[in-house]
């Protein structure tokens, strides 16, 4: 601002340049506002969410819950709640009470929803690989090597190459099925017993493969 010679010309210039330039800066007030006002709504509003979305969850993993208990609070946090982390948790929940009530292809659907839709990687690599699962007990051989090509950690090894192992005995390719239950026997830790009947029961390798 320029050098005035007395105050009244000091208060004129102010007036003026705030006509000028007024509206701009309330303008800057009123969003500077508006943006702290909303980001304290946000937050309460997150904290609000994940306090809802928690209770269901803890809802529907209460002991002696039912299956159709189960399945509506997981379709409830991915209705309402999807983009929090309850909702995949609570598909992989449903998922498993699912396969336990022998109702593979919804327990499917769950998992897949979750596989997709997780915000934490590793709860998508859990449901892919209890996909892989569900999708083998349904003898679908060439979906599980699909679902499984996917890089998933080391520490799921085992598991991996026990699901190609179960896959390709399904395709019927008995070679490639014992080669990986032999990778898989190399990580099974308590499942070697188990694992080890299913190498045995596919015979001895004539060391050709059938692929």
């Amino acid at each position: 601002m320029a050098d005035y010679n007395n105050e009244d010309e000091q208060l004129e210039a102010l007036k003026q340049w705030w006509k000028e330039n007024g509206a701009a800066v309330i303008a800057g007030i009123v969003l500077g506002a508006g943006a702290l006002f909303g980001w304290k709504f946000w937050q309460d509003y997150q904290v609000e969410q994940a306090e809802a979305a928690s209770a269901i969850y803890a809802e529907m993993r209460v002991e002696g819950a039912d299956v159709d208990t189960r399945v509506a609070g997981a379709e409830t946090l991915k209705s309402d709640y999807a983009r929090g982390p309850y909702a995949a948790l609570a598909a992989l929940e449903a998922a498993a009470a699912l396969v336990e009530a022998g109702r593979l292809a919804d327990a499917e659907a769950q998992l897949r929803w979750a596989m997709d839709s997780a915000r934490m990687p590793e709860v998508a690599e859990v449901a892919r690989l209890r996909l892989a699962q569900v999708v083998v007990a349904q003898g679908r051989a060439q979906d599980v090597l699909d679902l499984l090509k996917t890089e998933l950690p080391e520490a799921y090894a085992g598991l991996v190459d026990e699901l190609r192992g179960d896959a390709y005995r399904l395709l019927g390719d008995v070679e490639a099925a014992r080669r990986a239950y032999d990778r898989a026997l190399l990580n099974a830790g308590s499942r070697s017993e188990y694992l080890q009947l299913k190498r045995d029961d596919l015979g001895r390798s004539t060391g050709v493969s059938a692929s």
